[in-house]
């Protein structure tokens, strides 16, 4: 059973690694002032690309979400930039339950009036400009962009990838005005603060997005 935590970020794929660097994301932006830990959705797809690989992490993914229910932890967090299924699990789970998808969208909004989102794969970009609709948030979101890099090259090709991203930032400014990024991949979370500096605006992790807003949720009384 999950260990009662104040905040419970459950990866909705079976790559432990990621599930460590969101736990070290989580607690790098709170600075250990609350108990954080994190889950792996051990049997489900090992990066979660699209709906078909979601709906293969459904069954797992709720059983983690009901164990962290029943151990009483005070807040749980789908670590999937998708965001899948969130708004079931915020219906039939009794814990606030939110997404790093949905924290970075919020955490953009915040600091500008218009802002973009890279993501891994094309097949993830329905889904997001889904979610940003039911969010209310589509209006704010300049583009949704495929970064064409799989999931867990993050992993497995860190500086590979940092290049890639970077000359694809670069390409995006020069067609877009907006004042914030979203990393669409909890992969994505180690560059956040060098890009953030490099770029002169906020490159936001969902992973440390979703630490902060929900540690402002548990600093309100809720009855």
């Amino acid at each position: 059973m999950t260990q009662s935590t104040d905040i419970v970020f459950v990866n909705p794929n079976s790559t432990q690694s990621m599930t460590d660097k969101i736990v070290s994301s989580a607690n790098s932006a709170l600075n250990n002032r609350r108990n954080v830990t994190g889950v792996t959705c051990f049997g489900a797809p090992s990066a979660i690309q699209g709906p078909i690989d979601a709906e293969k992490a459904k069954p797992i993914l709720f059983s983690n979400l009901k164990e962290a229910e029943k151990a009483k932890s005070k807040l749980a967090v789908i670590a999937c930039f998708d965001d899948p299924f969130l708004l079931e699990a915020r219906r039939t789970i009794s814990i606030p339950t939110i997404g790093i998808g949905w924290a970075a969208f919020t955490m953009c909004s915040l600091y500008a009036d218009k802002f973009g989102v890279i993501t891994t794969v094309s097949e993830a970009i329905p889904v997001i400009e889904d979610n940003l609709r039911n969010y209310g948030l589509l209006d704010k979101c300049s583009f949704v962009h495929a970064s064409n890099i799989p999931v867990l090259d993050f992993e497995n090709k860190p500086k590979e990838t940092k290049v890639k991203m970077r000359e694809i930032i670069h390409s995006l400014l020069r067609e877009y005005s907006i004042g914030s990024i979203a990393l669409g991949c909890a992969g994505m979370a180690h560059l956040a603060k060098p890009f953030s500096k490099e770029f002169n605006m906020p490159v936001v992790d969902g992973v440390y997005a979703a630490a902060l807003l929900g540690e402002g949720m548990l600093a309100v009384p809720n009855g």
